[in-house]
């Protein structure tokens, strides 16, 4: 792990690297997504409006939960939660109010469910890279030694630390697999269960600082249950609707 290295007396972070090319990925994927749909002058202007509502919301989420643990601003993180909220927050609406498009706000998530998990994958490569995210003392084989960064204030005298950011990205490799192949239909939807659900469990290995929600939650353990209700309750509408197009071809074939 290197927290910064110098090329050509130039400070690079491996963090930034391993965004932009996450970034890259993301924008490739999602040009060609909307390629094969003639799409890519009506969509392209949109992902990038929503990718300033979700480094906003990045900074924003971190903020708060910031202030929440010491009673301060404290401004300098970003958070993966706020830019998911944010982000595709923005894009639904931004598709939903524009219906120039022949695809629905649900499927232009679907769409870019895969590209966004690109993305999401190389960050947290960066982030092990850098020393950030990193997990609880350990003495297992697992363990490994992170670089301190006194300039952050992080110390870790000498422990080993569980490296949950490559667990991590594990999962979202995993979740990739899922969405790709058995749970392609409503693929943002299952997003929304799969990764909560493996975040909220590796949160109990997290050792760095993630803010504080006031009680035994952390704040993403938090915000993961939140956004669970969210498929819940789209599955449960989506169920009784269906229930009721049933009656009703039923009533009208008798």
């Amino acid at each position: 792990m290197i927290h910064t290295f110098e090329v050509f007396g130039i400070t690079v972070y491996p963090f930034t690297l391993c965004a932009l090319l996450g970034a890259a990925l993301f924008t490739l994927f999602a040009w060609r997504f909307a390629k094969k749909r003639g799409e890519t002058r009506y969509i392209m202007p949109k992902l990038l409006m929503a990718a300033y509502f979700g480094a906003a919301g990045a900074l924003a989420y971190d903020v708060l939960f910031k202030f929440i643990e010491t009673g301060r601003f404290v401004f300098g993180g970003i958070s993966f939660y706020g830019g998911l909220i944010a982000g595709s927050a923005a894009l639904f609406l931004l598709t939903r109010r524009d219906t120039r498009s022949s695809l629905t706000p649900e499927e232009w998530l679907d769409g870019i469910t895969l590209p966004f998990l690109a993305f999401h994958f190389c960050g947290r490569i960066g982030c092990f890279l850098g020393g950030c995210c990193y997990g609880k003392p350990t003495e297992s084989a697992l363990g490994i030694y992170f670089p301190d960064i006194p300039e952050e204030g992080i110390f870790h005298h000498g422990e080993k630390l569980l490296p949950t950011q490559l667990f991590e990205a594990a999962a979202i490799a995993l979740c990739a697999l899922l969405l790709a192949t058995a749970l392609k239909k409503h693929r943002f939807i299952n997003y929304l269960i799969l990764y909560p659900a493996c975040r909220f469990a590796l949160e109990f290995f997290r050792g760095d600082d993630r803010g504080s929600t006031g009680f035994f939650l952390s704040p993403s353990q938090l915000v993961s249950l939140l956004i669970l209700t969210v498929p819940v309750t789209y599955y449960i509408i989506s169920k009784k609707a269906k229930k009721r197009e049933r009656i009703k071809t039923w009533k009208n074939s008798t």
